[in-house]
């Protein structure tokens, strides 16, 4: 899941997006014109919340977007 985007193309549309094939076609594209690495370097982070390493799937239940200038950040909150 897109947890901050920080470059010009990506906005608070793309916050809390999942990873999918769709997902991935936008990035490359949006990679190409504006010079960010499409894995996250330089546009985004990513969080997962599905991992072999986890004892249990991590869900939550509210989301508040946090802005600055050329940052958008989710706060997530009610972890289960």
């Amino acid at each position: 899941m897109i947890v901050v985007t920080a470059a010009e193309a990506l906005d608070a549309g793309f916050l809390g997006a999942r990873f999918n094939d769709e997902l991935i076609r936008r990035l490359k594209r949006i990679a190409a014109t504006y010079r960010i690495h499409f894995v996250g370097e330089g546009g985004h982070e990513s969080f997962p919340f599905i991992a072999a390493f986890y004892s249990r799937l991590l869900t939550y239940t509210t989301t508040e977007v946090w802005s600055a200038p050329d940052r958008l950040e989710p706060i997530l909150g009610g972890f289960a």
